[in-house]
């Protein structure tokens, strides 16, 4: 048996947007970091696959995870690469808000919904996680791969700060 025949019997198939299938394995990472609610899978993926960070893939069990970078894969010689994979566990709606303009006039309106749609997300309150009672003045940790930015909402949460790093949005929410 061929050596590349025996690791594909391993490999999950990833629905990425319509049409995109992604081939991986994917493992456990038991790193000890408790800055995702969730346990943080890493997937291995050969070095031209189209699976890049912020991307949003459902498993065959219909799990939702975010992918992000994991380390210098670019390396010479690095045929296969790792991400990891953050489960996302919520879905909302995330609207920004702004200047409006009526489309025949060209005039502005004043401020109002610029645009409104159903996104993805990991939000954490570390201090419900704790065992301690949310209070109106709660922060949450938002993990994302969709647009946010600061002052958009997302469900009742406002996004007050946000970060990129890893190829996804770290925010603060309140």
């Amino acid at each position: 048996m061929h050596l590349g025949a025996a690791s594909q019997r391993f490999e999950e198939v990833l629905r990425a947007s319509p049409g995109i299938k992604i081939f991986g394995q994917i493992t456990n990472l038991d790193d000890g970091n408790q800055s995702f609610h969730f346990p943080v899978r890493q997937l291995l993926v050969d070095k031209a696959s189209s699976a890049r960070p912020g991307m949003e893939v459902v498993t065959s069990a219909g799990f939702r995870y975010l992918l992000a970078e994991n380390g210098d894969d670019h390396a010479a010689g690095v045929v296969k690469r790792t991400l990891l994979m953050i489960r996302l566990d919520r879905q909302d709606t995330h609207t920004r808000f702004g200047k409006v303009t009526d489309p025949v006039t060209g005039l502005e309106r004043g401020q109002g919904t610029v645009f409104s749609n159903p996104i993805w997300y990991q939000a954490r309150n570390p201090r419900l996680d704790g065992g301690v009672l949310s209070t109106p003045e709660a922060r949450y940790s938002v993990i994302t791969g969709a647009d946010i930015r600061s002052g958009d909402t997302l469900g009742d949460l406002k996004i007050l700060h946000v970060d990129q790093r890893l190829g996804v949005r770290f925010a603060e929410a309140r």
